[in-house]
C-alpha cells in the first residue's frame, strides 16, 4: 500500500492511497528507524522529481567511472594490460545497460541520448588506448623476433 502525503501551509496529512500507481521506487540510503514509522522503500511519482533523482544518481555512479577511466588513459602504456582495458570496457557496458534498462523510461529523452553519447566516448577512448598498446606490443614482438635471427 502506497499513499502520498501532502504538505499544506506547514502541516502534513495523507491526501488519498495509491494502488497500483506507476512511479520510480529506490531504497534510500540513510533509513530512520522510528519506533512507529519505518520506511523500506520511497516512490516517487512526479516526472521531474524522478527526472532529478536519476541524474543525481547517474552522475555519481559516471564521474566515478570517467575519474578511473582518465587516469587510466593518462598513465604509461608500460604499466597498463589488456585485462585492465577490458574491465574498463566491461564497466562502461554495465553503465550503459543499466541506463538503458533502468532509466530510459523515467528520464527525458534528451539527457538519455547525452548520456549514451558520453559513454560512447568513454568507451571509444579506451578502445583507442587498447589498440595503440596492442599495436606496440606487435612492434616489440617484430622487432625482438627478427633480431634473434
Amino acid at each position: 500500500m502506497e499513499f502520498l502525503v501532502k504538505r499544506n501551509k506547514g502541516f502534513e496529512q495523507i491526501a488519498y492511497m495509491v494502488y497500483d500507481a506507476e512511479g520510480y521506487q529506490f531504497k534510500p540510503e540513510n533509513t530512520f528507524d522510528y519506533s512507529c514509522i519505518r520506511v523500506n522503500t520511497v516512490t516517487f511519482y512526479k516526472p521531474e522529481f524522478v527526472n532529478h533523482l536519476i541524474v543525481k544518481r547517474f552522475r555519481q555512479q559516471f564521474n566515478r567511472l570517467s575519474g578511473i577511466i582518465f587516469r587510466f588513459l593518462e598513465s604509461d602504456i608500460d604499466d597498463d594490460s589488456d585485462t585492465d582495458c577490458m574491465l574498463l570496457l566491461d564497466d562502461v557496458e554495465r553503465l550503459r545497460r543499466a541506463m538503458e534498462l533502468n532509466y530510459q523510461r523515467y528520464l527525458e529523452n534528451r539527457e538519455y541520448i547525452q548520456y549514451i553519447h558520453e559513454l560512447a566516448y568513454l568507451d571509444n577512448q579506451i578502445r583507442q588506448k587498447l589498440a595503440y598498446i596492442n599495436q606496440l606490443r606487435q612492434q616489440e614482438y617484430q622487432t625482438s623476433h627478427t633480431r634473434s635471427r
